[in-house]
């Protein structure tokens, strides 16, 4: 957290979201990080031809060279060989192979969630961008072709043709699709960009208190930076003046979305800043092999060196026929 406040300034009344913010994208990050230790430590491992099984002491040998060879045996004894871990790891293994509708769910968004492409989005675009155009975005792929599948076009691509990823993902656009025009007609111009009572209902409900098809990322009524009211005040020009409770209100939901709005840039510019740190360790690490493998060409190179002379003062020594 010093290193933050050393990079950005900010206002003393907002430590406390950017606190938020710092410890959600770090325990995020720290978890993604040890997993990439683990899984770079077996495959190191299995290039050793060593057996990787339930046992993890068998990566003690191969600890990254940023931890301490203390602290990693300490997880690796205290942690990860512990059968309350690896149950929660299995199981979590399992819910990603899940099948729903018969099919396993996916999508193309990476690590950072879906109101995060939103705002990525919206910078490149912008403009305010829909929810539906952010499943859209996190859900197709230019490289995917399935009968099951229906094209759309995406701006970002160039006009190149995306297709959603499984039949199910296209299902619940087809449903959102469905209900908007039901709702609010058949002109998008008068689509609110973000209503999330009409998602959840046409998707039947949220699942393990997220939406379907947006997932995680805080409660999205404050994780994006506009709001449906805020959209549907140009419709509501021509209606009597608000009451003075309707205007606190507003002005309650406005500072809301500032702080929400402030936090999410705290979010994706401190997980910028530790991609930033795992690339440098990467990329030291590929120059310390880099290093061990011109020392080892220049062991053999000597090696070679001396066997020549010893032939060498071999052939001389020998007598002329």
């Amino acid at each position: 957290m010093m290193y933050i406040q050393d990079q950005y300034q900010w206002h003393p009344s907002e430590n406390a979201a950017v606190y938020r913010a710092w410890e959600r994208v770090m325990a995020r990050r720290y978890s993604d990080i040890l997993g990439e230790c683990r899984r770079d430590a077996a495959l190191r491992a299995k290039q050793d031809s060593i057996i990787v099984g339930n046992d993890l002491s068998v990566l003690k040998p191969y600890t990254p060279s940023w931890i301490d060879q203390a602290h990693w045996e300490n997880m690796i004894d205290r942690i990860w060989n512990k059968p309350g871990w690896q149950k929660k790891s299995n199981v979590a293994r399992q819910n990603r192979l899940t099948e729903v509708d018969g099919e396993v769910s996916k999508h193309t968004a990476g690590s950072i969630t879906v109101f995060q492409h939103m705002y990525k989005m919206e910078k490149q675009k912008k403009r305010p961008v829909t929810l539906l155009e952010g499943y859209h975005h996190c859900h197709t792929s230019t490289n995917v072709s399935s009968e099951a599948s229906e094209s759309g076009m995406d701006e970002a691509s160039g006009g190149r043709t995306r297709e959603y990823i499984t039949a199910s993902s296209k299902k619940v656009a087809d449903a959102i699709e469905a209900a908007m025009l039901e709702k609010h007609g058949p002109y998008t111009s008068d689509h609110p960009p973000d209503d999330f009572d009409l998602w959840e209902e046409a998707t039947g409900g949220r699942k393990k208190g997220k939406l379907v098809g947006l997932g995680s990322g805080g409660d999205p009524r404050v994780m994006v930076t506009r709001t449906s009211a805020a959209s549907s005040s140009s419709s509501t020009s021509s209606e009597q003046v608000q009451t003075l409770e309707e205007t606190i209100r507003r002005l309650q939901e406005d500072s809301t979305q500032m702080r929400a709005q402030f936090e999410r840039e705290m979010q994706i510019q401190v997980q910028r800043q530790v991609e930033q740190q795992v690339l440098a360790h990467m990329q030291q690490r590929e120059l310390e092999e880099n290093a061990r493998e011109q020392a080892r060409e220049r062991e053999w190179q000597q090696r070679m060196n001396d066997i020549n002379l010893v032939l060498k003062k071999f052939t001389d020594s020998r007598p002329d026929p």
